[in-house]
């Protein structure tokens, strides 16, 4: 699928790719990467987000135990990072 998704980002001059997944709440987390660095991930598996994006509140922020929120051991800022791939099914050209 690479070499035919390729094709198709030059045919329709796409210069950047914009990665989106939901969090738990819908809300829509992810990142635009250029063209050329968005296939380099393909090769190379290397499509990252921090673990703890899905845990975040609608305002961007994380719930503590303080207020109520999540234990320590649950939300931690070294957490890991999750690997993203593309649902090729789903790809889409924006109008802006």
């Amino acid at each position: 699928m690479t070499e035919q998704f390729k094709q198709w980002l030059k045919e329709n001059s796409i210069t950047e790719v914009e990665c989106l997944v939901p969090d738990l709440g819908g809300i829509a987390r992810g990142k635009i990467l250029p063209t050329n660095k968005f296939i380099k991930g393909l090769n190379e598996d290397s499509h990252r987000l921090p673990q703890s994006i899905f845990i975040q509140t609608i305002s961007g922020g994380y719930a503590t135990e303080d207020d109520g929120g999540l234990p320590p051991e649950v939300y931690n800022p070294t957490d890991i990072d999750v690997i993203l791939r593309p649902d090729f099914n789903t790809i889409r050209v924006i109008p802006w």
